[in-house]
């Protein structure tokens, strides 16, 4: 057992990564009616995001770093909000694709993702929160973040399989996440840049506006129609 457990945690990032695929594929079977793809392209699709979504956190990791290489090992999950939306626009053009089906089911893939990639920093002890003044005990910042996810995924799922809020769900993401982020990261072990504010404060309220710009677009849009 403790082999396994150890095994475990020395591979857990892609043990994680592995079974965030599986769901993904699933996912992408049960969602299939508002792509209309075929049952390899729905494999190679859901294997694509992962490694683009891991490529993703990486990235803007190294970004967050000011470019500083050995940031490389580090994940950033503002990655995926970042640069995903460039593969879901690609797709969708040159899948020729409705680009808001394509967005729609792929942020439930991009947020159940997350939700693996957030367990792996528990097992691997990173992303800590503060300690609780005056007590030996860590905010649960991270566990805190896995029932944000199980939540939106509630309210995000019946919404794509229903096309309610059709075009809408990846910046109700953005919103959604931003407001979640930019509170919890008062009581994360980061590094202050302006006073009490870290860099993940600044993602949060660049994510909220251009959400909240989007989702005004939307209802601007139906307001005319």
């Amino acid at each position: 057992m403790s082999f396994l457990a150890d095994w475990f945690v020395h591979n857990s990032l892609a043990v994680l990564l592995c079974t965030a695929t599986i769901v993904s594929t699933l996912w992408l079977f049960r969602a299939n009616g508002r792509l209309g793809l075929k049952p390899w392209q729905i494999a190679l699709l859901a294997v694509t995001h992962t490694l683009l979504g891991l490529l993703s956190v990486k990235i803007f990791a190294v970004i967050e770093g000011l470019g500083d290489a050995s940031a490389i090992g580090n994940m950033s999950l503002f990655g995926g909000m970042a640069f995903l939306p460039i593969f879901y626009a690609a797709l969708a053009r040159f899948g020729r694709l409705d680009v808001s089906d394509v967005f729609d089911v792929l942020t439930v893939c991009l947020v159940g993702t997350l939700f693996f990639a957030r367990i792996n920093c528990i097992v691997s002890g990173c992303c800590l929160g503060a300690f609780i003044p005056g007590t030996g005990i860590r905010y649960a910042t991270r566990e805190l973040e896995l029932v944000f996810y199980v939540a939106l995924l509630a309210y995000l799922i019946p919404c794509v399989l229903s096309g309610r809020r059709r075009g809408q769900v990846f910046p109700i993401y953005m919103v959604s996440y931003g407001c979640f982020r930019f509170l919890t990261e008062f009581f994360r072990v980061e590094e202050a840049v302006a006073g009490p504010f870290h860099r993940a404060h600044l993602w949060s309220v660049i994510a909220v506006v251009l959400g909240c710009s989007i989702l005004a677009e939307f209802s601007f849009d139906k307001g005319r129609k």
